[in-house]
């Protein structure tokens, strides 16, 4: 079984969000049941800085790509050993593609807008790799809008290969003005009222990968239950998603288990496991120093928050309760670059309570795992989340999530005080502050029985996240389509 695994970020190398560690970690999970993956990605100019692997590539393939009247020169490299044991096909194209970062202005993040002639030529060199590399693919897996357009051109080949479109968020589905169509390269008879390749007079790059894939996933089922009944999650596609439903499936993203895991996270020390809690105590310790924070802290509870600085994870609830929370015996940490807004509200907070207070608005990953395994707490209280990864990590270091009701938050979180023999975790429906320091509150009363917090801690370490469930309903779903089956969700 062969998969193009199509990408526009993938960890280590471009990572901006948790796009980019799916793109690592599924794909090497196929490959760990005998799936060869090829990744195919853009080529960026900061790439060699990153990593030694890229500071030595060789050119595999070179064409001119239409783009509209222009043609584009367009180069395909590898480096020369694979990544894991996937292989890397990075595509390079300086105007428009190979840029300083996957967005608009290589920016930190995925809100950044995206040029339309970026995700063009990437669908082209997609499609023209498939057609002139001589392999012959089980399926093309694409991922988001900045592929999708890529799931048409590939029908204009003969004998076509099954694809499958990866949904991470439908808030984001690249709707351009129908200037575009020129650049495309495509029959125009899919642009008409309600056609596959027109949203409300505008080019929807999304909705056309959609219809034309043999299959399309997202990254949770409660997220695709959402998606398909709430204009809140569908953004306007509700009516397409639920007459797609039969091919539409919910398979929930999985961790890397060997990096996100306190016995073998690189970048805490000492390691531990649920067996051997007295670890966390130190790793706490350390922790607290890092972030000049007074040991005093070791014995009330440290809440963790890491995230976008943006309104859809809830950082105006976290902000709502922010004095409310320090008032008690608690302190807080926040890591997250985002809206200038939200920044500058959580620097002020972080002077009014020197001694409780830290808030870092960068990312470091190093300091990430610091923080998710040292802390007590880990706040998610995203408006949406398709699937998050940060509540998965926080269960696997022993730190309880306080999380929102939605999508993949939901699908991985047990609230322990209407479930108290299996509970994980304490969770919340409605986007109010009232409701989330509910929640929160449920989660400092609990802290206080120090054994039954133990226990808690216990059973989300225990629950296994890893990526092999997932990746075997990826396989089952690639093997039914190379068979001609028309896969059937639930």
């Amino acid at each position: 079984m062969k998969i193009l695994f199509a990408t526009m970020e993938v960890a280590p190398f471009s990572k901006v969000g948790g796009l980019g560690d799916v793109s690592k970690a599924l794909p090497q999970a196929l490959s760990l049941q005998d799936v060869a993956v090829t990744i195919i990605t853009p080529w960026y100019r900061s790439l060699p800085e990153r990593s030694p692997l890229l500071q030595a590539m060789r050119t595999v393939r070179r064409t001119f790509l239409p783009l509209g009247d222009e043609k584009v020169a367009v180069s395909w490299l590898t480096p020369e050993e694979p990544h894991n044991g996937v292989e890397l096909i990075f595509v390079d194209e300086p105007r428009y593609l190979s840029r300083n970062g996957p967005y608009l202005t290589g920016g930190q993040s995925a809100d950044y807008p995206q040029e339309p002639q970026a995700s063009i030529l990437f669908a082209k060199a997609i499609v023209d790799w498939v057609a002139g590399s001589g392999r012959v693919y089980t399926a093309v897996h694409l991922n988001e809008h900045h592929t999708a357009l890529a799931a048409r051109m590939l029908r204009q080949l003969p004998n076509p290969p099954p694809v499958v479109l990866t949904v991470h968020n439908f808030g984001h589905q690249g709707v351009y003005e129908p200037s575009v169509l020129p650049l495309l390269g495509l029959p125009v008879d899919g642009f008409y009222p309600g056609g596959p390749l027109e949203f409300y007079g505008k080019v929807n790059f999304l909705k056309a990968g959609v219809c034309y894939s043999d299959a399309v996933t997202t990254v949770s089922e409660t997220y695709r239950q959402e998606v398909m009944t709430q204009y809140e999650y569908g953004r306007g596609l509700e009516g397409l998603m639920q007459s797609r439903a039969d091919r539409f499936f919910g398979i929930i993203n999985g961790i890397d288990d060997t990096e996100w895991s306190p016995r073998s996270s690189p970048h805490i020390a000492p390691h531990f496991s649920e067996a051997r809690l007295s670890g966390k105590h130190t790793v706490k310790s350390r922790l607290l120093e890092e972030l000049h924070l007074p040991k005093t802290v070791l014995t009330s509870p440290l809440v963790a928050v890491i995230l976008r600085l943006v309104e859809q994870k809830g950082i105006d609830l976290i902000l709502s309760v922010a004095e409310r929370l320090l008032s008690q015996s608690t302190a807080l940490v926040v890591m997250g670059e985002g809206s200038a807004h939200y920044q500058k509200a959580l620097q002020e907070l972080a002077v009014r309570h020197p001694e409780r207070c830290r808030v870092l608005t960068r990312y470091d990953e190093g300091l990430a795992h610091r923080i998710t395994a040292g802390a007590d707490i880990f706040l998610m209280p995203s408006r949406f989340e398709p699937c998050g990864l940060n509540q998965l990590y926080s269960l696997a270091f022993g730190t309880v999530p306080v999380v929102r009701h939605t999508g993949g938050l939901a699908d991985t979180v047990i609230d322990a005080r209407y479930h108290p023999e299996i509970g994980t975790g304490f969770t919340f429906r409605d986007s109010t502050p009232q409701a989330f320091w509910r929640a929160l509150s449920g989660a400092l009363e609990a802290y206080q029985d120090r054994p039954g917090w133990r226990k808690m801690m216990r059973r989300g370490m225990r629950e296994v996240h890893a990526w092999e469930a997932s990746a075997r309903s990826y396989i089952g779903l690639y093997q039914l389509l190379a068979g001609g089956t028309a896969p059937r969700a639930a």
